[in-house]
């Protein structure tokens, strides 16, 4: 398996997730903080569409969660 594939599983799993009705808090400690392709802290942001998280990934990715749900960017 490779990074990008690890990287799209992680995706699928906070999203699946959240649609369970997850809040941020409980993914972030039983999945994301947990999980070996994730460097560091979630850092809050805000950009032209609001505030949203930056959660840092291994090989310098960024996943990031708004309220449309988990991205990478």
């Amino acid at each position: 398996m490779n990074m990008s594939d690890l990287v799209g599983n992680l995706l699928e799993v906070c999203n699946g997730a959240r649609r369970a009705g997850w809040d941020f808090p409980r993914i972030w400690k039983e999945i994301l903080q947990r999980h070996p392709l994730v460097t560091g802290d979630s850092v809050q942001r805000i950009g032209e569409a609001g505030p949203y998280l930056e959660i840092p990934l291994f090989a310098g990715q960024v996943m990031v969660f708004d309220a449309k749900g988990f991205t990478i960017k």
